[in-house]
């Protein structure tokens, strides 16, 4: 057997390896925080890559919600520069491989990062950071497009057909696992906290359409038999500005009891400030032991 192809079949072997793990995390992760952590660190340290960031829609551009590897300064330097991935495709930013999966629902891969066209604002940085290939795959939660895994290779024409096909499996073992999350964005800076964005894991678990939630804090959720205690406890860790989880007895929109598990975790700017917080709620029987 040739070298070459010695080490297609154990980068096959690999990716496989790759997506057992990624299984076994989807079963195991209790929100999407966790389970973006988790693949991105089993991407690089079973896969092999260069560098993976997971990202998500925020404000017209896409927020790195979680990351692994070794990027090269390559994020930093993005951020300096102005040059976040944007969401509008006519935007320079928003044609390459992270934009054009984002806005249409379909993998993109550039396999001459330094040379193609649609990736021409990351050049530089790009090749300063040794990355030459590219791919990106949606994830999905309730059919809508809602985050991207982008992958980063060292050499180009790294990306074969038979290679993306192999990694786009991570992505619908992910977007399945969002299923059962139920997601919300609360800005911090606006007055009680109020929920700006609202996923349809939390219509189909409360009730509540983001047009319902949108401006309200998630104190609605709460009523009679809700535990005092545990419900201040959460608003003390978010006054703080610190991540949280709790099990608490909430109530869907038309009245009826429900147990869920609730993550909540700060969001900070540049300077470390908390804007944000994201908090996610996953269906529960009741309170563990």
């Amino acid at each position: 057997m040739s070298t070459e192809l010695q080490d297609l079949v154990a980068l096959q072997a690999d990716l496989y390896a790759m997506l057992v793990k990624t299984n076994h995390a989807v079963n195991r992760c209790e929100n999407p925080e966790q389970l973006y952590r988790e693949a991105c660190r089993i991407v690089i340290e079973t896969g092999h890559f260069r560098f993976a960031w997971v990202g998500v829609p925020y404000l017209g551009e896409v927020k790195i919600v979680s990351q692994a590897g070794d990027d090269g300064g390559y994020v930093q330097e993005v951020l300096r520069s102005n040059l976040m991935v944007a969401l509008d495709p006519d935007d320079p930013r928003g044609q390459g491989p992270t934009g054009r999966a984002l806005s249409t629902g379909v993998r993109a891969v550039v396999n001459d990062f330094a040379n193609a066209p649609q990736t021409a604002p990351w050049h530089a940085s790009a090749a300063r950071a040794g990355f030459h290939a590219s791919a990106s795959f949606p994830i999905r939660e309730h059919g809508v497009v809602v985050a991207a895994l982008t992958v980063y290779a060292g050499s180009p024409g790294f990306f074969t057909p038979a290679l993306v096909d192999t990694l786009g499996e991570v992505t619908p073992a992910l977007s399945l696992a969002l299923d059962r999350f139920s997601l919300v964005i609360t800005d911090a800076r606006a007055h009680d906290n109020p929920i700006i964005y609202s996923s349809a894991g939390f219509e189909a678990l409360t009730g509540y359409s983001f047009s319902e939630a949108f401006g309200r804090n998630c104190r609605m959720l709460q009523g009679p038999d809700t535990d005092i205690e545990t419900a201040r406890s959460l608003g003390e860790a978010i006054r703080a500005g610190r991540a949280c989880t709790v099990e608490l007895l909430n109530y869907r929109r038309d009245g009826q009891p429900f147990w869920n598990r609730i993550s909540v975790a700060p969001i900070t700017d540049e300077s470390g400030v908390v804007t944000h917080f994201s908090g996610s709620q996953t269906l529960i029987e009741g309170p563990s032991a």
